[in-house]
């Protein structure tokens, strides 16, 4: 009871033509009006898998600054499973309001820490490329898709990772119920793979869901995840592109991405 349904594809910037991107931060909170989520409130997300495409909108939530936000463990299979209350009918009843909404309500803002362009993804790459900086990449695609075995579902991209990524397909960190591997078994994980959960991660998949699984995942065993992101356009935006050369005029082309990132905030 007191349920509503955040649809990924429509609460994403409709202009792109890359899929489930984030939108504006005024359109985001339109759609959070429309269905009276507050900042303020708990906001518990689930989805009819049972951990898919919830991690999306608790991340989404997380970097629009949401205060309290959390995901239900197994989602709806597992509460249905274990003969929890349901709410029958087209719609859910919702919940009464105790208080009316306040000034600050619905001050929803994008934490840009949270989220990569692919400006930014191609500037951290060249300064691991320079030893610069220890960026962590973590693809969360299938192992056939990450090592270019196999065709990408979407057509016209191409095969491939991007340099320096770990493969960490979604599945690893998940149960067959779909619920999250124990705290053990993710940091065995984390270490198996040479991944420095201390360190900045940037998360990627294709479009920008199954990347914030084992986001989520590997946040619930560290102590603070905030140099953790996500690469919103991941490989459909990625793999659209070709590389970039950085070549002697890289310098200049770092420049522009500097003055393009500079004028998205």
């Amino acid at each position: 009871q007191g349920s509503q349904f955040f649809d990924i594809d429509k609460i994403s910037d409709l202009s792109s033509e890359f899929p489930h991107m984030l939108p504006s931060t005024e359109e985001f909170i339109s759609h959070m009006k429309s269905l009276d989520v507050r900042k303020q409130d708990t906001i518990i997300c689930y989805d009819s898998k049972g951990l898919f495409s919830a991690a999306r909108v608790w991340w989404m939530m997380k970097a629009f600054g949401a205060e309290d936000v959390k995901v239900l463990n197994g989602g709806f299979p597992k509460w249905k499973s274990e003969g929890l209350q349901l709410d029958l009918g087209e719609k859910s009843t919702y919940l009464s309001r105790l208080s009316p909404p306040v000034q600050h309500s619905y001050d929803f803002k994008l934490n840009a820490s949270q989220v990569k362009t692919i400006q930014q993804v191609h500037q951290l790459v060249k300064e691991r490329k320079d030893g610069k900086s220890f960026m962590q990449f973590v693809d969360a695609r299938s192992n056939a898709r990450f090592n270019g075995e196999v065709d990408e579902p979407r057509a016209g991209l191409r095969r491939g990772h991007i340099p320096f990524a770990v493969n960490v397909a979604f599945q690893e960190v998940l149960n067959e119920d779909w619920t999250l591997k124990t705290r053990e078994h993710l940091s065995q994980l984390a270490q198996e793979k040479g991944i420095d959960l201390k360190s900045p991660i940037t998360f990627s998949c294709g479009s920008g869901v199954t990347a914030c699984i084992p986001y989520i995942a590997f946040s619930e065993i560290v102590e603070e995840d905030s140099l953790f992101s996500v690469y919103d356009g991941s490989w459909s935006e990625y793999g659209a592109n070709e590389e970039p050369s950085f070549d002697q005029e890289s310098n200049n082309y770092l420049s522009q991405l500097n003055q393009s990132e500079s004028n998205l905030q």
